[in-house]
């Protein structure tokens, strides 16, 4: 309903790969999947603050976030936008690039529990939030879009850390483990669904046999 009221009112959406002739004129419907071919974000944020949270958490074992005095994100042009440094919503903690940097580096992760109220009036995470800065990497911003990178520069009161060019785990060229995968899903969907459910429906996803045939209805499995 939204949507058609928007395009009642002429909005329009930006473009997408449908809209290519290259696409159209390819014949490769049903023989090619594109949606097995996405990215599944590890962490809740923008895919653009991604490559920053896992440069982070790659660092933080080894680094007191007490003794951190600045953070410099080296990352693409587009990315230096997503600057609240202090959000009010768990919607601007998501489209910030400081606060889960900040997040991370306090609490060792970054979940949906650091969207929490108490989360974002942490009064450590704000005050680190508030030293991170993101800056443009030419070299970096030249790699964008096909690659959504960031490089972290972590100086403390006696020395200087730098990580590697991170790209977030996820990407088509960097897939989450199975592990992971799992992981995530069932952090998602408890406890809306149970963990039978669940267990039923990875059987079913499983199964080289059609859905029917295998002994299960998604309405049975909703009814979990």
């Amino acid at each position: 309903m939204v949507s058609a009221t928007l395009a009642e009112a002429g909005f329009t959406g930006s473009g997408t790969v449908f809209d290519e002739e290259s696409v159209t004129a390819t014949v490769s419907l049903g023989e090619t999947f594109h949606v097995t071919k996405g990215y599944l974000k590890p962490y809740p944020c923008c895919r653009w603050g991604q490559p920053g949270v896992a440069a982070v958490l790659s660092m933080s074992e080894s680094i007191d976030p007490k003794n951190i005095q600045t953070i410099h994100v080296h990352t693409f042009e587009a990315a230096t936008h997503l600057n609240t440094h202090a959000p009010d919503s768990p919607e601007e903690a998501q489209y910030s690039y400081p606060f889960p940097v900040a997040a991370a580096l306090v609490r060792g992760q970054f979940t949906q529990a650091e969207h929490g109220p108490d989360a974002l009036i942490d009064p450590e995470i704000l005050a680190l939030s508030k030293e991170v800065e993101v800056h443009t990497d030419e070299a970096l911003d030249d790699r964008f879009p096909s690659e959504c990178l960031a490089r972290v520069e972590l100086k403390t009161k006696d020395d200087t850390y730098v990580s590697d060019v991170t790209q977030s785990p996820g990407a088509r060229t960097q897939p989450l483990s199975d592990d992971t995968r799992h992981e995530k899903a069932c952090r998602l969907v408890l406890p809306t669904l149970s963990e039978s459910a669940i267990e039923k429906t990875e059987r079913c996803l499983g199964s080289e046999e059609p859905v029917r045939e295998a002994g299960y209805s998604m309405a049975g499995i909703e009814s979990q």
